[in-house]
């Protein structure tokens, strides 16, 4: 059979007292390889044995199981695949070849490796780079707190005593003083002194508890092995807590088989972070981590001006023909020779000393920014054999062997009497019989081998372009990057990203809030001198406030107060980090990128006025925005603060009249 699903357990059923039958859909063997788990409504779990159920196979080898009587409401029936763990095929050399056995045995580790699959998706999986001494002293941590977890508890337990006797231990300890004295003189009050007496009596019971209480926490407290677990208690985010535990970050959930892994694929379709083993070309920046697994970094000396490059050990071997590159290395640059373990010859002189380099078995492609992946087209893989006992020509790891004939002698047969002796040696001359003409053939005084012929045995022979085993042809893919598509751990990937973008929200909503008050309120008499004359046109107090960080596509909107002293026919507008960008007179007209929504002149008094208006910003920058409030008067181009005016266009300069004030709001497109 075949096994072209990924299913491993189908379950958890939960029971309603009337049904006996659930089905499962992954295929096994025999009922053996079934494991029926029950679990009560406590969320208790029990193996059933084989004689608690009976199981019915369909012809594809799926089916379904019937218990005895019906599972109970409440209770669940899970059902996994349980296959043993043991390999019964024996294939002995020159014996018959059946693929059905073969085929069987393939279906056995599949149903293994779908067991192990669905116990590893329950496990608890830590970050592959964390320091396994770190998690030893976290394991350490917990199991010292669950030693002492009793006495936690009890200290739990008698909390509010110890803060109650605490708090009233002065008077009650008092109070028995004094009932004591009481008592001496006066015999009624002898009822009191006992209750007093018998508080007294309580009060040290709950200080002997407190103290033992105390004794167990102090017991408790230190923790040698690290103080990880109490770091952890205080954290309040799941960021924090990430730190302490170094577990993985969202974008960083692993699937526990390594970058660079190469496994055989029956279809044309591959999956998720895998790619064809084709010899294509890669991104170093993008798959640095496939980079480091195919053309991992030697540290190694390299002389500026020489060819020899030493202390490159390496176990896996080199050959003549990779491309190395490193500091000081020239572009193109190959190993011209393996000169011993531990040295090797460059086809190129080095430009400076160096320490580190790699070794690209399998192409480095445009020898600076890809890498090529191993070509297994048409290929199929032999396991390195580093003592080359058993693959003598080659004992280096990605290198691609041609196909070969072992070196081999024929045995050439003939008649007696057509063996001459000439001056020069033996000649055969060919023969007409049937047996032999298909053989060999002798002319033109030379012998060679012909076309093969059966031998009444084994079959007819098959003649191709190459010599070969009996194969399947399947594609050979390459782990190329981290990442799962297992729908348990994407849950739980899935719930950290919701964390990670709420508290981004949170981020968010605290930056605009920010931006919500950006704000001055001045006083600008001080920046006006009494004898100032031409203050028109001049810069005399710059109303200015500033927002930055603005999220793309949102607006700024300004909303303008100044009390001051007014002028007729004033077009008042806006600049943004110096550039004109808003202007409006009293209905507000359009601008570059925004527009002033009114203009209000309210005169009060008939002396100053208190001049308001809104404005909006429809493209602001991402960075730092610096809004000024100008004007510019009918009777010429030079441009004034808003707020400081000469009265009727006079030289001379006038007081300033009470505060201004700008506050800046982003708001959403």
């Amino acid at each position: 059979m075949t096994i072209s699903s990924e299913i491993n357990k189908s379950g958890p059923y939960v029971g309603n007292g009337v049904v006996i039958q659930f089905d499962f859909d992954f295929k096994i063997d025999e009922a053996a390889h079934l494991h029926v788990i029950r679990t009560s409504v406590s969320g208790v779990e029990a193996v059933l044995t084989e004689n608690e159920y009976q199981v019915s196979l369909d012809a594809d080898r799926t089916g379904s199981v019937t218990l005895s009587d019906p599972l109970p409401t409440g209770e669940k029936i899970t059902l996994l695949l349980n296959p043993p763990f043991n390999q019964l095929v024996d294939l002995p050399n020159q014996g018959a070849w059946n693929p059905e056995v073969l085929e069987s045995a393939l279906d056995k580790l599949t149903s293994c490796l779908l067991k192990l699959r669905e116990e590893v998706s329950r496990a608890v999986k830590i970050k592959a780079s964390t320091d396994l001494a770190d998690l030893d002293d976290l394991l350490a941590d917990i199991e010292r707190l669950a030693d002492v977890a009793s006495e936690v508890k009890s200290l739990v337990g008698v909390k509010a005593d110890i803060i109650t006797c605490a708090a009233n231990i002065a008077a009650i300890l008092a109070a028995d003083d004094e009932a004591v004295n009481a008592a001496s003189s006066a015999q009624t009050t002898s009822n009191l002194r006992d209750e007093v007496a018998t508080m007294k009596q309580l009060v040290e019971a709950a200080k002997d508890q407190a103290i033992a209480a105390r004794d167990a926490a102090q017991a408790a407290n230190p923790i040698p092995a690290s103080d990880k677990g109490r770091e952890l208690v205080a954290k309040d985010t799941a960021a924090e807590m990430r730190t302490v535990l170094g577990a993985m970050a969202v974008e960083e959930v692993p699937s526990g088989v390594p970058v660079g892994a190469l496994i055989d694929w029956p279809v044309d379709a591959v999956p998720a972070f895998w790619a064809r083993a084709d010899g294509s070309a890669f991104s170093r920046s993008t798959y640095s981590d496939l980079h480091d697994a195919l053309a991992p970094e030697f540290t190694v000396t390299i002389t500026n001006g020489s060819a020899i490059m030493t202390s490159i050990g390496s176990a896996q071997g080199f050959r003549a023909g990779m491309a190395i590159e490193g500091a000081g290395i020239p572009v193109g640059t190959t190993i011209q020779s393996v000169d011993g373990a531990n040295q090797i010859t460059l086809s190129a002189n080095a430009t400076a000393n160096g320490t580190k380099c790699r070794v690209y078995r399998y192409g480095n492609g445009d020898g600076s920014t890809t890498f090529n992946l191993p070509n297994f087209a048409g290929r199929v893989s032999r396991t390195w054999d580093p003592s080359g006992a058993i693959n003598p020509d080659e004992a280096a790891l990605g290198v691609s062997q041609e196909d070969a004939l072992q070196g081999h002698w024929h045995d050439h047969f003939a008649h007696g009497s057509n063996i001459g002796q000439g001056s020069g040696g033996s000649a055969i001359n060919d023969r007409t019989d049937s047996t032999w003409t298909q053989k060999v053939t002798a002319s033109d005084g030379k012998t060679s081998v012909r076309t093969a012929i059966a031998d009444g045995i084994n079959g007819q022979p098959r003649i191709a372009s190459e010599t070969r085993s009996k194969s399947l042809i399947v594609n050979k893919i390459i782990k190329v990057s981290g990442g799962v598509d297992d729908s348990g751990v994407l849950a739980a990937a899935g719930a950290l990203a919701d964390i990670a973008s709420a508290v981004a929200k949170a981020d968010e909503v605290e930056r605009v809030a920010k931006n919500k008050v950006a704000n001055i309120t001045n006083t600008h008499a001080t920046y006006l001198a009494p004898t100032w004359t031409e203050a028109k046109g001049v810069e005399v107090a710059v109303l200015s406030t500033t927002i930055e960080n603005i999220a793309v596509g949102n607006k700024v909107k300004g909303a303008v107060h100044i009390f001051c002293e007014s002028e007729n026919n004033v077009t008042y507008y806006i600049t943004r980090n110096g550039v004109d960008l808003i202007r409006g007179t009293g209905g507000g007209d359009n601008g570059a990128n925004g527009y002033i929504a009114t203009i209000s002149d309210v005169q009060i008094s008939n002396t100053p006025s208190l001049l308001s208006f809104n404005f909006f910003d429809e493209a602001p920058g991402a960075g730092e925005n610096i809004y000024k409030i100008m004007t510019q008067s009918s009777g010429g181009s030079a441009q004034t603060v808003a707020i400081n005016h000469t009265i009727s266009g006079g030289t001379g300069a006038n007081a300033e009249y009470g505060v201004s004030s700008v506050i800046l709001e982003e708001v959403q497109a």
